[in-house]
């Protein structure tokens, strides 16, 4: 991914995704510079997504898509890396992790940490980070930990859980800026 702020990165970071994927696990490094388009992630377990620093690599969701959409992800890390949008996604959010939404795949999103991120909705997303909105009854978001991160802007909630299974998501330290509600479990 070029990350210069203006080429659509979509297909270099999926790529990249799909290869650590196919190898049961690794690691996804960005560099400094703001990545334009979607990390698409399907059935992703064992991933680190590593960034430069908190303010040093940005992946910006383009055209009402977000930064990250993943059906299935388990015990996999993202770091050091701020989340937005630069179009509108009213009932959307920046991040979506989430399961079994097409109804084709069984893994949930279970185990994942996201440490020193920030979720910035730009008041164009209605969540920062979404765990299961779309897979509802049929999908697991449990045991989720958000470590120092900031949720900024969303016109609903900075965070978002839902599905059969939702609890033990932690968070720790960040906060919550501009957001509507904090933290809302549906």
């Amino acid at each position: 991914a070029k990350c210069d702020g203006s080429t659509d990165d979509s297909t270099a970071m999926t790529a990249a995704v799909t290869a650590a994927v196919a190898n049961g696990g690794g690691e996804i490094r960005f560099p400094t510079g703001v990545c334009i388009g979607t990390v698409s992630i399907t059935e992703g377990r064992g991933l680190r997504f590593t960034g430069v620093a908190r303010y040093g690599t940005k992946i910006t969701g383009t055209g009402g898509n977000p930064a990250v959409q993943a059906n299935g992800l388990w015990y996999s890390t993202f770091e050091g890396i701020v989340f937005g949008v630069n179009a509108t996604r009213a009932s959307g959010g920046v991040v979506e992790i989430d399961g079994n939404y097409d109804g084709s795949h069984s893994q949930g999103a279970q185990g994942n940490t996201f440490k020193d991120c920030i979720f910035n909705a730009n008041n164009q997303a209605a969540y920062g980070l979404a765990v299961v909105r779309q897979g509802g009854g049929a999908a697991q978001g449990s045991e989720n930990l958000m470590l120092n991160c900031h949720f900024e802007t969303a016109t609903i909630a900075g965070f978002f859980s839902n599905g059969y299974n939702a609890l033990q998501n932690t968070l720790i330290g960040g906060n919550f800026q501009g957001c509507k509600y904090g933290i809302l479990v549906a």
